[in-house]
């Protein structure tokens, strides 16, 4: 998202969206999200999320996969049931 739509709350809409998605329309039930560790906004938006959490130490061989190379990353998690259940029952509709 560029910088005249910061502090709207675009971003949060479209990672329901996204995750209502892939959580009610695919049999997924986790899905990782990687942020650079020097992207302080990235990490402050989707840790306002209350179904993320923060997952190096959880997956720590998924976590030392996305950190092979010079680029640092931080993981995080999404699963299925803490999305569901903070959602309320979300009713999004599943693109086709």
């Amino acid at each position: 998202m560029g910088a005249p739509y910061f502090g709207k709350g675009y971003n949060q809409r479209a990672k329901e969206a996204f995750l209502a998605e892939l959580f009610l329309g695919q049999e997924i039930e986790t899905i990782f999200l990687k942020i650079r560790t020097q992207n302080i906004r990235s990490k402050k938006a989707v840790e306002k999320l209350p179904y993320v959490k923060i997952a190096n130490e959880r997956y720590e061989q998924v976590y030392q996969s996305i950190n092979h190379s010079q680029q640092r990353y931080d993981l995080y998690s999404v699963e299925r049931s803490d999305f569901l259940e903070s959602s309320g029952g979300i009713q999004h509709g599943v693109a086709t």
